[in-house]
């Protein structure tokens, strides 16, 4: 990744009592990035481990404890106070970031200026493509994803999930 791109990017991660996945996410990150993308991590005053891992294998990363758990929203304005770049990508502590996930997202959001989120293509362990584009929601998907279920309401396509695979680029 190009020191152009980097340096415009913090990557941020809200935590609570994550210690069985924050190494695997923090270790993706800087194995793909290495120390030229800033991570900032915003701990809910977890219980577990999650701090010391963090401190203890990666100096690198700021991590700030937010006293008490004030939750994902508190976390995430936390992560934007604190950061100093234009872009910030958000993750979620169970994320294993892959290798040339982040610059499309930079370029997109440089190239277009109506645009002010991207979100990356996400995959399961397995390989398999989660959907995370979603509709605008309306009332009629909301009855059918709340009487139907998501996976029926995916079927005859009124869900908010959109599954088809070409959609996502």
């Amino acid at each position: 990744m190009s020191d152009t791109i980097t340096s415009k990017l913090t990557i941020g991660i809200a935590t609570f009592n994550s210690s069985e996945v924050i190494g695997n996410c923090l270790q993706s990150i800087i194995s793909n990035y290495g120390d030229s993308v800033k991570i900032i991590v915003a701990d809910n005053n977890s219980t577990d481990s999650t701090h010391e891992i963090i401190t203890s294998r990666f100096p690198q990363v700021q991590v700030y404890n937010s006293g008490a758990n004030y939750g994902f929203g508190y976390s995430v304005n936390s992560i934007v106070g604190h950061s100093e770049t234009p872009f910030v990508l958000i993750l979620n502590a169970d994320i294993e970031l892959q290798a040339g996930t982040i610059e499309p997202l930079i370029e997109a959001l440089e190239k277009e200026d109506s645009l002010i989120v991207a979100a990356p293509v996400t995959f399961d362990k397995s390989g398999k493509l989660e959907g995370n584009i979603r509709r605008f929601p309306t009332v009629l998907r909301q009855f059918s994803e709340s009487i139907l279920g998501g996976s029926i309401s995916r079927k005859i396509n009124l869900s908010e999930t959109i599954d088809d695979d070409s959609s996502y680029l």
